[in-house]
């Protein structure tokens, strides 16, 4: 099962987390759900750069946080670890992972060709609580085009990401699917102030829209198509601007 911040519709503030179900008949234990809040808290930290890269995450202090043993914290950094977000060495301790643009390149090309897969690999069709979300996000992601707001954005990123995680019924798709989706994020939090806010915030809402649409009519092929064309045209602006830096300063190469 997969968590959403609700959103309060007066204020557009964040409150409680929603449960978003994902059908893939996933583990449902106390223990499994404890280790999954456990290891998306830790994830979101990492993706809004709430722990930036090279933080230490230290086992003692996150389990008094969490009011946990020191076992499901390092079970939870050691899958963290096999995400790619964090690194653990010896006599140092589990750090916040830099973001290598060549490997989050490589990932976001595969991610180009597996989110046509949504509508076709046991497609879930949308429930109520997915197209309410869905609902929100046109007017919170056009409230930041005049009033930049980059936390807001990713935000907005991973509600629409857990969204379309819901639509997908194979757990091991779905597995590959988040974390791809994971590993490549931070590489937009950490460029966005780079890239041009207006385009970047007008085709993030094209997306959102028309995804929305396609949700409605439960068309989850156009769902994937559409994700793939986003995820696509966003990357070749990545390498546009990737390109005029380097042709400005060829030694940041």
């Amino acid at each position: 099962m997969t968590t959403l911040p609700s959103i309060n519709q007066a204020d557009g503030t964040r409150s409680a987390t929603t449960s978003v179900p994902t059908n893939t008949g996933e583990d449902t234990s106390p223990w499994r759900q404890r280790f999954s809040v456990l290891h998306e808290t830790l994830r979101e930290r990492i993706t809004l750069l709430t722990y930036p890269p090279g933080t230490r995450l230290d086992l003692d202090q996150l389990a008094r946080e969490f009011n946990v043993s020191r076992t499901p914290i390092r079970n939870v950094l050691q899958r963290l670890e096999r995400d790619g977000l964090v690194n653990t060495r010896h006599g140092v301790g589990t750090m916040v992972a830099d973001v290598d643009f060549g490997e989050v390149r490589e990932a976001t090309i595969l991610r180009t060709h597996i989110a046509e897969m949504i509508g076709s690999i046991n497609p879930q069709p949308p429930d109520q609580q997915a197209l309410e979300i869905m609902e929100t996000l046109p007017a919170r992601i056009r409230s930041i085009l005049k009033h930049p707001d980059q936390e807001e954005y990713v935000r907005i990123d991973l509600h629409l990401h857990q969204c379309l995680s819901s639509l997908i019924g194979s757990a091991l798709f779905l597995r590959l699917y988040d974390e791809l989706f994971f590993r490549t994020v931070r590489m937009w939090f950490t460029i966005l102030p780079l890239m041009d806010w207006e385009t970047e915030v007008n085709s993030f809402t094209d997306h959102i829209v028309l995804t929305q649409g396609a949700m409605r009519r439960g068309d989850l092929r156009s769902v994937g198509l559409i994700s793939r064309n986003a995820i696509s045209a966003g990357m070749f602006r990545v390498d546009e601007l990737l390109g005029k830096t380097l042709a400005a300063d060829p030694s940041a190469n």
